[in-house]
């Protein structure tokens, strides 16, 4: 049986960071990794209840965890949420308390560099670290995952992306079609954004086996716009509503993705001294007429 797996909606890593630097010489150092969905609904997984969205993978681990169905996240809003998780604080107690803006050339909206993020007591450690996916705390260079003890990042700094798509002929905005980006570098991707994720999150997983490692899996799915591949869309086509289709199918291949990153766990022997971790920045957007 693995060592530990949850299934969990609460930030339980300040507990982590207390207790891992105690264990700086132990050989048996737990990696960890930390699954994020993106405005997903409490009630649109098997193991919650639902009974239109297929989520195997995450099914299987909460079968063989914790479910932690009292424990809730410590904001509405994605980037204070993920602030909060990170920094195993309160967000209002450092000012974070609403999402900021894609905007790189501002030295000033993003979470405070003085607050000491999870990553970084993991860097003092041995950890390796890593942040896949979404970022939206803060795009200019001193809220950088990079400054912010991450040693890998591959993904985008505002709070969201198209699915499928990067153009640099259209307008900023909020950076839904800016490159995506690898440890400063631009980066493309190629067919569905989540896929992407999945895949890199993985190879991360093979490339750093001989080390302890944090990965933070920072999915935007389920979050708008609601894209998903064809097939996936069209295996609920049984669902009457055409915006549930996309969300559950966005849902399904992000399950997929978590399988994906488990299996690698698994291929490279690392799953039974591996803490898993899964758990949505906020609940669903409540439906609009």
């Amino acid at each position: 049986m693995p060592r530990i797996f949850s299934v969990v909606y609460f930030p339980v890593l300040l507990a982590l960071s207390m207790y891992l630097p105690i264990k700086v010489i132990a050989d048996d150092r737990p990696n960890i990794v930390v699954f994020m969905a993106d405005d997903m609904g409490y009630s649109d997984t098997g193991f919650t209840g639902s009974v239109d969205i297929k989520t195997p993978n995450l099914d299987q681990l909460a079968a063989s965890g914790m479910i932690c169905t009292s424990g809730y996240v410590t904001h509405p809003y994605c980037g204070p949420s993920r602030a909060g998780l990170l920094s195993g604080r309160y967000q209002h107690r450092f000012g974070f308390e609403t999402n900021p803006a894609y905007d790189p050339s501002n030295p000033y909206m993003g979470i405070d560099p003085a607050v000491t993020l999870f990553p970084q007591r993991l860097q003092k450690v041995g950890y390796r670290t890593a942040v896949v996916g979404k970022w939206h705390l803060g795009a200019a260079q001193p809220f950088h995952p990079l400054n912010r003890g991450f040693d890998y990042f591959f993904g985008f700094l505002g709070g969201g992306h198209d699915y499928f798509s990067i153009d640099l002929t259209k307008r900023v905005k909020e950076g839904y079609l800016q490159a995506l980006e690898r440890n400063g570098r631009p980066a493309d991707f190629d067919g569905y954004l989540t896929t992407a994720l999945s895949i890199d999150a993985a190879e991360f997983v093979t490339k750093n086996k001989e080390n302890p490692f944090f990965l933070f899996v920072s999915y935007n799915a389920p979050h708008a716009p609601l894209q998903a591949p064809k097939e996936a869309i069209e295996r609920y086509a049984h669902l009457a509503e055409s915006k549930r289709r996309r969300y559950a199918a966005m849902v399904d291949v992000m399950d997929a993705g978590i399988g994906k990153v488990i299996t690698a766990l698994e291929e490279n022997d690392l799953r039974e001294n591996t803490l898993i971790f899964f758990l949505s920045d906020n609940g669903g957007p409540q439906p609009t007429k």
